[in-house]
């Protein structure tokens, strides 16, 4: 539980933004069929989720120890909590955290992350540093874009 509210206030100003960036426009936590509409294997997984179009979360509500992650973008997701890089259409993932979501970093997607520490409070409290977590798409051996 800890970890997930240190993670929560980590993302605080990203994930403002993100509600900045829909101006209205829909909502900020979406099904994964919702930025992967021809997808039908997206419709099926309501355990998936998405924040923006950046940051793919997938839950585990019966604690398994072992987590069936569906990777709709058919290139690579990192997952946050590693860095390590899935290309697989359907990969099994062991559980470390229950009652924790694993969150992946989505191709092409660059997020901002505030260093967390027992000080913060409140969002106010938060500084101005952060790091920046990036996951570019290659567009071919030597070059890479990032989108989003």
């Amino acid at each position: 539980m800890r970890q997930s509210i240190q993670f929560r206030y980590s993302i605080a100003k990203w994930y403002y933004s993100v509600i900045v960036r829909q101006q209205g426009n829909g909502g900020v936590f979406l099904p994964i069929w919702y930025q992967f509409p021809e997808d039908d294997r997206a419709y099926r997984r309501e355990d998936q989720f998405l924040i923006g179009s950046e940051l793919m979360f997938v839950s585990n509500p019966d604690d398994d120890d072992e987590v069936e992650v569906y990777n709709p973008t058919h290139g690579q997701i990192c997952l946050l909590s590693s860095g390590r890089c899935y290309s697989k259409t359907l990969l099994s993932l062991a559980n470390p955290l229950p009652d924790a979501l694993l969150a992946f970093i989505l191709p092409g997607a660059a997020i901002q992350f505030q260093p967390f520490s027992s000080s913060i409070l409140n969002t106010y409290s938060l500084s101005s540093t952060f790091h920046l977590y990036a996951h570019l798409s290659p567009l071919s051996s030597t070059s890479f874009h990032a989108s989003g």
